[in-house]
């Protein structure tokens, strides 16, 4: 039986132990049959370093790791050629993060670009070896030191050596190009800094591109920076990373799942079943879409489905639906932004991309809807133009895990916190309990600090909708039907729904006020919460039912509950729940 490859292992070791490989190599053949700089940006785990080393061994022309893939019949010739492969992981800082701001005042910017520089020579020498160069001998011939040398500079004699030795063109692939600039991306000086000195690198493989030895340049990453070294230096590359062409050139597309993963899932099954964890009556296919629901729904062209391929491969070992990949390691420059810029995901219009916005990230402006897309915690939702796209969180996965994440961040409340919260509403939800689902949400709205408060209805419906999400009911904000917009749909069951209206109002009121002497005054007149709240439930309730928000579910569901909530100043809630 076919064995899973683990996280790390190549494409060599996959293909001579027989690992379970889904074939890439058709996209691959389409891509290089010209010449030429391409770019393609995919979140971490989705199988970019596979991919390059599919690459790597298909120039080299090692025809026999390809037996039986598409590639070994459409005709290619497995011509060999000098290959460079370089990944940037690990040039600052660790592999998983960044460097933190206690680390970069122990260190200073000077020793880090230095430690950059020697990392990068050892890379460079490593990817010399493969090509059977000594590349400090080749340095100490040009009468040169090689721990002095710059990085551009060997990667220059090394490229000008495998050029003349085999009187080929070079191929070059550089794996997780922004992981330097990543790793400090939070101090904007440092990673200038670190820019410069790529610039210098890029700029040799650039020279050496325009004079012609470069016969493929592939580049890989997870973010696109405007002013990144890489773009600023090659102005002709082609971008694939929303080329429909390419959209399932990584992770698993939805025939790939069915071909080759499917056939694993009836024993995953009845091992879950054994265990206790699934009931003897879950059925084959419910337990297909619960994998799909945990894994799917990414897409780079609003068309082509693809799954997460490190959860489903650890899924398949493990035999658990957990998260595997979002505790794989968030980036934390993500989480640092999430924390600077709260109201980015409280806006309902947040979630809109433009390929302009992907083209034009700079690293002192980060914007955060283009990182979750490119990171992966968002994913294409519907193609609205060549050059516009609605977004969506691809899956259950994310979707708690990122929710959970923010909670974390926003409140500093830890996992236990969270999940005791979560059991709670569960339990009011279950019980259709007004005072129990009233106390959970005035636990939330007073766990967010004061600094990040907005005294606006779409703030508190943001923080309420990021918490029920990690539930994992099917819920929608802001859901167009006839009469209006509903604020908040939770689907219970397939029987029960939840349909929300929210209304808000500050303690806090101008009022003006006539004096004796037939003057006018504006005066702060302060509203008792347990006057406002009875009207605001009044005025939720009524917009329920003038606009008839329930009608839409009346005929799909068996019970629909109506709930109105009024949230008076910051923390005080009330809530109605009602048929």
């Amino acid at each position: 039986m076919v064995k899973f490859p683990i996280a790390g292992q190549s494409f060599v070791t996959i293909r001579r132990k027989n690992l379970l490989y889904i074939d890439k190599t058709e996209y691959i053949y389409k891509i290089i049959e010209d010449e030429g700089c391409y770019f393609l940006s995919r979140p971490r785990r989705f199988g970019k370093s596979l991919l390059l080393g599919a690459m790597e061994e298909l120039f080299k022309g090692n025809r026999q790791l390809f037996k039986g893939l598409a590639i070994d019949s459409l005709g290619y010739d497995f011509q060999p050629y000098p290959v460079i492969k370089l990944s940037m992981a690990g040039l600052i800082g660790s592999t998983e993060g960044n460097l933190t701001d206690g680390a970069l005042r122990e260190t200073g910017a000077a020793n880090i670009i230095e430690s950059l520089r020697y990392r990068l020579r050892i890379k460079l020498n490593a990817a010399a070896s493969d090509n059977n160069l000594d590349a400090q001998k080749l340095v100490q011939d040009k009468g040169l030191n090689f721990s002095d040398i710059p990085p551009n500079s060997l990667l220059e004699i090394i490229l000008q050596t495998l050029h003349d030795k085999t009187d080929k063109k070079v191929v070059v692939l550089i794996d997780e190009y922004d992981s330097p600039i990543q790793s400090a991306v939070n101090d904007s000086g440092l990673a200038d800094e670190i820019r410069k000195e790529l610039h210098n690198f890029y700029s040799s493989l650039k020279t050496y591109s325009d004079d012609n030895k470069i016969h493929f340049l592939f580049v890989t990453g997870i973010t696109k920076f405007a002013k990144a070294s890489f773009f600023s230096v090659f102005n002709n590359y082609l971008d694939l990373t929303l080329d429909s062409h390419c959209a399932g050139i990584c992770g698993f597309t939805m025939p790939e799942f069915e071909e080759h993963l499917v056939p694993f899932l009836p024993d995953v099954l009845e091992s879950k079943k054994r265990e206790g964890s699934l009931a003897e009556s879950v059925a084959l296919d419910e337990f297909k879409q619960m994998v799909l629901d945990q894994y799917d729904g990414y897409t780079w062209d609003g068309k082509t489905r693809i799954l997460n391929p490190f959860s489903l491969i650890n899924f398949l070992y493990f035999k658990k639906l957990n998260s595997y990949w979002y505790e794989s390691g968030t980036p934390t420059f993500l989480m640092d932004l999430v924390r600077e810029n709260p109201y980015e995901i409280t806006r309902p219009d947040s979630f809109f991309l433009s390929t302009l916005s992907l083209a034009s990230l700079d690293i002192g402006h980060l914007s955060l809807v283009p990182l979750l897309f490119q990171t992966g915690y968002l994913t294409v939702d519907k193609v609205m133009s060549d050059t516009e796209y609605l977004l969506k969180e691809p899956n259950s996965e994310v979707s708690e895990a990122f929710n959970v994440g923010i909670m974390n961040v926003l409140t500093n409340k830890t996992n236990k916190n969270i999940d005791k919260l979560v059991k709670n509403i569960y339990q009011a939800l279950h019980d259709v309990d007004n005072m129990l689902l009233t106390k959970c949400f005035a636990t939330i709205l007073d766990w967010f600090p004061y600094e990040i408060h907005v005294p606006l209805e779409y703030y508190y419906h943001s923080i309420i909708h990021c918490v029920l999400k990690v539930l994992k009911y099917k819920i929608e904000s802001e859901v167009s039907q006839s009469g209006g917009r509903i604020d908040m749909v939770l689907e219970y069951s397939s029987k029960c729904v939840f349909v929300m209206e929210f209304k808000f109002e500050s303690l806090v009121h101008k009022k003006t006020v006539a004096n004796a002497d037939g003057t006018e005054e504006v005066k702060m007149i302060t509203v008792s919460p347990e006057v406002l709240l009875p009207k605001l439930l009044k005025d939720a309730k009524d917009q329920i039912e003038t606009n008839n928000y329930s009608r839409k579910y009346e005929n799909e569901f068996e019970t629909v509950h109506k709930v109105a909530i009024g949230i008076a100043g910051r923390t005080n809630v009330a809530v109605e729940i009602y048929k």
